[in-house]
């Protein structure tokens, strides 16, 4: 996700970043969620994990995310990108 603010009244900067699997191929359940405070006028990196073994070999994931800038919010959500968990 990227967002630009020009002005006055976007700070504090935050994210909070939810890496989700997909289910029965239209719902979505949350495997990995974090917060980060960002530093002013920077980026911000978020890292997660989900477990990949022969029982989630297959599934699509995404990223939701949320940016908060002061009193501002928005959100976004990514394409979905599909995993082959059972790749030696």
């Amino acid at each position: 996700m990227h967002v630009r603010c020009t002005g006055t009244g976007f700070l504090p900067l935050s994210a909070k970043i939810r890496l989700q699997e997909e289910h029965l191929g239209f719902t979505y359940e949350t495997v990995d969620e974090t917060s980060k405070n960002l530093p002013e006028g920077g980026y911000g990196f978020v890292r997660g994990e989900a477990i990949c073994d022969p029982t989630t070999s297959g599934h699509d994931y995404r990223i939701d995310g949320e940016i908060f800038a002061g009193k501002h919010h928005d959100i976004g959500i990514s394409k979905e990108v599909h995993l082959p968990c059972n790749v030696n």
